[in-house]
């Protein structure tokens, strides 16, 4: 592991831009509000972006951001918000979207998916307005990633309002969904392997546990890919 922020505080999010160095992340460094800031491996410093009280969800492959304004603590790591979105290299942000927990860009960075809160119901759209999955309450959902195809979505499932146990999940855009793992005393954080065969997830089965980096593949089969004393996530 390579340590890339060394200031007191908390980051929330944290995304790689196309290029596969330049790291996007939010940060709430001292009692300022979450900001945007860059940074790159190869380097010691970070820039901000100009986005305060906004946290970034997702870069596209046309460099473009989709984030939260005004994020408000929903659940433990959890934040919900306005989406907007805005050109990395600098721009006005436009508003699309409030009730937004999570959001994920398309491969052609053309179409946004969404998980959107609306009254006490949870629903996950692609693209924004199209229902994929809605379930009943209190059922609420996030970490939501597009696979690299774009033919899938992956996310946590939490039956419990305010608790991060629960299932990850996979719905199609025909709407059909999948149970890759389940059983987690708390889980958070998904992100699709390269080549979109397996989902990646922070989670732990164990009471009190420490997280650990579990793959679920499109089959269903689960194998461990990382174990860590403390407290961890994958972004």
């Amino acid at each position: 592991f390579q340590r890339l922020t060394f200031r007191i505080g908390s980051v929330d999010s944290a995304v790689f831009a196309p290029d596969g160095e330049t790291i996007v992340y939010s940060a709430r460094w001292g009692n300022s509000p979450s900001e945007v800031f860059t940074t790159r491996a190869a380097t010691r410093g970070s820039r901000p972006l100009g986005l305060t009280d906004a946290l970034v969800l997702a870069v596209s492959s046309r460099e473009e951001l989709a984030f939260l304004v005004r994020p408000q603590l929903s659940s433990w790591a959890v934040f919900e918000g306005t989406l907007a979105r805005a050109p990395m290299a600098g721009g006005t942000p436009r508003e699309v979207l409030e009730g937004v927990i999570d959001a994920d860009w398309s491969p052609d960075g053309k179409d946004l998916a969404v998980i959107h809160v609306v009254g006490d119901r949870y629903r996950i759209e692609y693209p924004i307005g199209k229902i994929l999955y809605g379930p009943d309450p209190p059922t609420w959902m996030s970490d939501l990633r597009l696979s690299p195809r774009g033919d899938r979505l992956a996310f946590a499932e939490h039956p419990v309002p305010g608790d991060s146990r629960g299932a990850i999940q996979v719905v199609g855009l025909d709407g059909k969904k999948q149970t890759l793992a389940s059983g987690f005393t708390a889980l958070g954080g998904t992100s699709w392997s390269p080549n979109g065969d397996e989902v990646w997830f922070s989670a732990t089965r164990a009471s009190g546990g420490s997280h650990q980096i579990h793959a679920a593949s499109l089959l269903g089969r689960e194998r461990l890919l990382y174990e860590l004393a403390g407290s961890f996530g994958v972004y």
